[in-house]
């Protein structure tokens, strides 16, 4: 009975192909916009018979036979790239022969994918072999490794396709096919087994890993930089069991995997490196760091100790430059790494070593400007102050030529500082030209101000302190933010940002609430007064806190406010620009503005 449908279902496929060759052409002969749609919405759905329909209406329709490998939708993609991500392989099968076989490898979509990577992406294998076998058929051993290389606008050939969908059949056999697929990048640097390891499917690693490779030959970032990178120590042991190799192979920095997980102070990858690649921990990168220098460029103390563990003579952990461990975390300024080495017994012999160029870690901590290090080294006693280098130069001089430096940037806080002053100077004026005045001294009290029972002299009284305070505090947080020092002038800078938000807004109540006791007595005018006094305050706020706020605050929703004012703005300044006269009149705009230059006045235009 099997054997009966068998050949039931053959009969039908040779009566299908045979239709078909009766009706197309390999001219280069289209189909109106129609056809080609309804080509493609039948080829899509997966039903031969209705796609065969489709061809034998158009060619009895017109008289003519059709080229299908010409039709293509606006993606640029054709008739096999469709059929290529179906599920089931007929309508594949069906038109395949009538697509010339450069097509297979030239004949891309609008993102640079062949039928095979679509075949890939969706885990068709039956189909991927269709078209590798047609490839065979049509351009021997080169065109089907032509078609297994190929790659798309992203640098992916179908194996990275089928790797990061983790479709493990299609991707055994494009292995099986060609191998050198296995080594080739991406546009990202990615081989294949580094996505495998990316995408963290071990089953495909194994697959990958059980093919015998070249190291030598892989091109980008290596699997095993892959798996401390994303701190995957299944995928770094599976790896060591299958090809120790591959941990020999180094980045572009020339840096080894345990360079990278010092870099990263992933612990668990630097204990699995040390325990299995101990020579790796003194061998220098493209800088000329050992990897304990790369932890202490980055201050991680945690990846610091591991690699001590290693080589516990620290004297003997000496880059390029000279320069031992406590020499790297003063350059760079890593404060909790340095108060770890100094708190380390065994590594006091550090403290005043010199480098290739005689500098001391005090020296190095105060070239690029680090007070918080430098304070530490300064008021460590053990540290000698007054050690020469190569040019004959202590650390003090150092600094003295440091402090002879200005940062242009910090020009800045000049401008927040005036504006904070007259802040200062304004409500300190206020304090003692009280609204209502003072009360005479013929009467009981005298000194006092005269509306010192009124709720709003007191809000005035209140904001007004708050306002000259903050100012002051203003004036003194920018003089910090005249320091050579990036981290204390950028902290110094907010802070004053926020005391000068308070000392504006607090400044602006004050007026209000003075103002208001003075015309209180007349209630429409004090009503309209505190009205102009909160839409003001309102919107001088709003601005201030969307100037701010997105690099201050990290909070989503302050963000939304934030960029929607500065869109409200924008707004409203294109619209001035685009309509001068909303604003002003034309008699009243400034000679010039149109072009034009300034008109005289003559006699006889009028008094």
């Amino acid at each position: 009975m099997a054997v009966e449908i068998s050949m039931q279902e053959d009969a039908l496929w040779r009566h299908r192909l045979q239709r078909l060759e009766a009706m197309l052409t390999q001219d280069s002969v289209s189909c109106d916009e129609t056809t080609a749609q309804e080509l493609f919405t039948a080829a899509k759905q997966g039903d031969a018979d209705e796609f065969i329909g489709v061809v034998e209406r158009y060619c009895s329709e017109r008289n003519r036979r059709l080229c299908l490998s010409v039709i293509l939708s606006p993606s640029r993609s054709s008739l096999l790239h469709v059929a290529a991500g179906l599920e089931r392989d007929e309508i594949l099968r069906a038109i395949i022969s009538h697509f010339p076989g450069h097509q297979l490898t030239a004949g891309k979509n609008c993102r640079g994918d062949t039928p095979l990577h679509l075949a890939a992406r969706t885990g068709r294998a039956l189909t991927a072999r269709v078209l590798i076998g047609r490839a065979l058929d049509v351009g021997g051993g080169e065109m089907r490794q032509a078609l297994v290389q190929v790659k798309n606008d992203t640098g992916n050939t179908p194996l990275h396709e089928a790797i990061v969908k983790g479709h493990l059949g299609v991707a055994r056999i494009l292995i099986d096919e060609d191998l050198q697929a296995m080594y080739l990048e991406n546009k990202e640097g990615k081989c294949p087994m580094y996505l495998a390891v990316e995408s963290g499917d071990l089953e495909v690693l194994k697959l990958l890993l059980a093919v015998p490779l070249d190291p030598s030959r892989i091109e980008g970032v290596s699997p095993v930089h892959a798996a401390v990178l994303h701190r995957k120590l299944g995928m770094l042991e599976e790896i060591c069991s299958r090809n120790q190799q591959l941990f020999e192979l180094k980045d572009d920095r020339r840096g080894t995997p345990l360079h990278l997980a010092a870099y990263i102070n992933y612990c668990d990858g630097i204990k699995f490196l040390l325990r299995k690649f101990a020579s790796s921990a003194v061998e220098y990168d493209r800088d000329g760091h050992f990897p304990i220098h790369v932890a202490c460029k980055e201050g991680h103390v945690e990846a610091i100790k591991e690699l001590l563990q290693q080589w516990p003579d620290p004297t003997e952990l000496i880059n390029r430059h000279g320069q031992n461990i406590l020499h790297v975390c003063a350059k760079h300024g890593r404060i909790r790494a340095l108060r770890y080495i100094l708190g380390n017994a065994n590594l006091e012999k550090l403290i005043n070593e010199r480098d290739n160029d005689g500098n001391t870690p005090l020296h190095l901590a105060t070239l690029p400007w680090h007070p918080v290090v430098l304070l530490d080294l300064v008021l460590d006693k053990r540290v000698d102050c007054k050690i020469l280098n190569n040019e004959c130069l202590t650390a003090l001089d150092f600094a003295t030529e440091q402090i002879k430096r200005t940062d242009p940037t910090l020009q800045k806080a000049g401008a927040r500082s005036i504006i904070a002053t007259l802040v200062a100077t304004v409500t300190f004026a206020a304090g003692f030209a009280v609204p209502g005045g003072f009360v005479e001294s013929s009467q009981p009290n005298p000194g006092t101000a005269t509306m010192l029972k009124r709720g709003m002299f007191q809000a005035f009284v209140i904001c007004n302190t708050i306002a000259m305070y903050s100012a002051i505090g203003v004036v003194v947080m920018l003089s910090w933010a005249q320091l050579n020092d990036s981290y204390v002038a950028l902290t110094a800078h907010i802070i004053a940002i926020k005391w000068l938000l308070v000392a504006l807004g607090t400044m602006s109540i004050a007026f209000m609430a003075g103002g208001y006791v003075l015309i209180s007595k007349l209630t429409w005018l004090a009503s309209l007064f505190l009205l102009i006094g909160a839409i003001a305050i309102y919107h001088i706020c709003a601005l201030y806190m969307a100037m701010y706020i997105p690099f201050v605050v990290n909070t989503r929703y302050f963000h939304c406010i934030a960029f929607r004012i500065i869109r409200l703005a924008v707004a409203i300044s294109r619209l001035l620009v685009r309509f001068p006269d909303v604003l002003q009149d034309e008699d009243w705009r400034p000679a010039g503005m149109d072009g034009t230059s300034p008109a005289t006045l003559s006699p006889s235009s009028g008094t």
